[in-house]
C-alpha cells in the first residue's frame, strides 16, 4: 500500500525547496532491518497472523503497525510556546482478517523549546507525503533558531519531542529520516543534528544508502556526512531504532549543529520526520 497523498514538499521548507549512553550505529541494510516488518499495512493497527492460544488465561501478542496516516489526531501546535499533540492509532479495523484489540493505542507527544530555538509551521503535524520509503506518511519535526529564522544556532538552541505511549509496548522499530544538511563555506543554512534518550534499551543503525553517522547522543548526534537535499521518502538522510525490549517513552532532540553565523537572507528552518511504528502488543484473549 502507498499513502496517495501528495509528495510534494512544503513551499516554506528550506531544504531546497522544491537519542543513558552512546549507541553507535552499525551498518545494515534496509532490507534486512525491516524483513518481515511490513512497513506498508493499509491499516491503523494491522497484525501477523500468529497461532491462536485456544486453551490459555493469557493473551496472544501480536505484531502491529502504527500507522500515522490513519490515526485520530488532535493538538495544537505552538511555534513559541511548548504544546502536546495526542495520537489514537486504534481506529475499528475494517479488516476482520485482523485480530482487535484490548483497548486503544494512544500516544502523547510534548514538544519543549530551549534558547532561542522556536517551532516552524508545521511542526508537530503529520506530513501530508511519504517519507522514510515506507509508503506512509510521518511526524513533523520542523524548527528554526531565532524569530526570523537567522540566529547563529547554540549548543541551548534546541527542541525536544518526547513520545509517551498509553502503555508499555515490545519490539518498538520506527525511523528517523531527512537528516541531512545545507551548510557550504559560501551558503550556511543548516545542520540536522538529531539524538535519541530513553530508559530502555535500544540500538540503532544506518540503512544502505544513508550517509548519517554519529552515536545519537547530545555530544555525537546524528548528522548526515554528506551536503545537499536529501530525500524525504528515501533512506539518504535515515536512521533506523529498535528498541530492545520493553519501552513507554523516548525523547528526540533536535539540533541545529552549524555554529557559524549562517549567510545573510538565509532562513536556517529545518526538518526531519519520524515513520510510522512497528511494535509487539496483547491481542484479545
Amino acid at each position: 500500500y502507498v499513502d496517495q497523498r501528495s509528495t510534494k514538499k512544503p513551499a516554506n521548507e528550506s531544504h531546497g525547496d522544491p537519542m543513558t549512553e552512546p549507541n553507535v550505529p552499525t551498518k545494515t541494510t534496509r532490507r534486512a532491518l525491516m524483513r518481515g516488518a511490513a512497513w506498508t499495512a493499509p491499516i491503523a493497527i494491522a497484525s501477523v497472523a500468529a497461532p491462536a492460544l485456544a486453551v490459555s488465561p493469557d493473551c496472544a501478542t501480536e505484531d502491529v503497525s502504527l500507522n500515522w496516516g490513519f490515526a485520530q489526531y488532535s493538538g495544537a501546535p505552538s511555534t513559541t510556546a511548548a504544546f502536546t499533540t495526542n495520537v489514537n492509532f486504534n481506529p475499528t479495523p475494517s479488516n476482520s482478517t485482523f485480530p482487535s484489540l484490548n483497548t486503544p493505542m494512544t500516544a502523547t507527544i510534548l514538544h519543549t523549546y530551549y534558547g532561542r530555538a522556536r517551532g516552524s509551521t508545521p511542526n508537530g503535524t503529520i506530513s501530508t507525503f511519504n517519507v522514510g520509503g515506507i509508503g506512509q506518511v510521518g511526524y513533523y519535526l520542523r524548527q528554526q533558531i531565532g524569530a526570523n529564522g537567522n540566529t547563529t544556532p547554540a549548543t541551548t538552541d534546541y527542541q525536544t519531542i518526547r513520545f509517551t505511549f498509553s502503555e508499555p509496548i515490545r519490539n518498538l522499530r520506527f525511523s528517523i529520516t531527512d537528516i541531512d544538511r545545507a551548510w557550504t563555506t559560501t551558503n550556511r543554512d543548516f545542520i540536522d543534528g538529531v539524538s535519541l534518550t530513553s530508559s530502555a534499551a535500544f540500538t540503532s543503525s544506518v540503512p544502505s544508502g544513508s550517509q548519517v553517522t554519529g552515536a545519537g547522543t547530545a555530544s555525537s548526534p546524528w548528522q548526515n556526512s554528506t551536503e545537499g537535499n536529501k530525500s524525504e521518502d528515501g533512506p539518504g538522510g535515515q536512521i533506523d531504532i529498535t528498541f530492545t525490549g520493553t519501552v513507554q517513552s523516548f525523547t528526540i532532540r533536535y539540533d541545529n549543529l552549524g555554529r557559524q553565523a549562517i549567510t545573510s537572507g538565509v532562513n536556517n528552518d529545518q526538518a526531519v520526520f519520524v515513520t510510522g511504528f512497528r511494535t509487539n502488543r496483547h491481542t484479545q484473549c
